[in-house]
């Protein structure tokens, strides 16, 4: 069975957390104003976003369920 040390699980849900809240609030933003720089803000908390769900699935073992330790 593959674990995550507890640090880096809680720190990847943090970033996780506060990117989704970040997302939405650069959506509302898009959604209110269509610009450039509201798709780029949407654009950069997607890319942010891929790249904790990579660091997260990088830290397991293919075919094996992800679980933190406590």
């Amino acid at each position: 069975m593959t674990t995550i040390h507890a640090g880096l699980a809680d720190e990847l849900q943090h970033d996780f957390s506060r990117a989704r809240a970040q997302l939405a609030t650069a959506r509302l933003h898009q959604a209110q104003k269509d610009t450039p720089a509201t798709r780029a803000a949407v654009a950069g908390w997607l890319s942010f976003i891929d790249a904790v769900l990579d660091v997260y699935l990088g830290t397991s073992t293919p075919g094996e369920p992800l679980h933190t330790s406590s």
